[in-house]
């Protein structure tokens, strides 16, 4: 990530400030939740029950990736017209969406892998 002067010009002139560069912490999917997944069995159908919740993260974490991966056509864009607040703006929120995306799309694998079970067993067995 491009690196910016912390100057009052600069906030001024609207380029990113030191708090909006701060990236999110990464949500990483849990070993037990790995591990989980890794005893089930190959090739055996599975039964799972998700919640709303759990697809809002799979669907806003795809839509987090398109908004993304616009925001670096801008980033691009702003570039090749010699904009840098532009471009480095926009790169930016691309890094942000990028990490919404990650944290979003695991916590649905979290979910999913700690919810499956074989068809025709408990989820409560383990």
């Amino acid at each position: 990530m491009t690196e910016i002067a912390d100057d009052g010009a600069a906030a001024q002139a609207g380029a990113p400030t030191d708090q909006e560069t701060q990236a999110p912490e990464q949500f990483q999917v849990p070993p037990d939740a790995i591990a989980r997944w890794a005893a089930l069995e190959e090739g055996v159908p599975l039964k799972i029950t998700l919640t709303r919740e759990d697809l809002d993260h799979l669907l806003l974490g795809l839509r987090s990736l398109a908004i993304g991966q616009s925001e670096l056509v801008t980033a691009l864009t702003g570039h090749i017209n010699q904009d840098a607040q532009a471009s480095a703006r926009a790169l930016l929120t691309a890094d942000q969406m990028c990490v919404a995306a990650y944290n979003r799309i695991n916590a649905f694998i979290t979910v999913l892998m700690m919810a499956a079970t074989p068809k025709g067993e408990s989820p409560d067995q383990p």
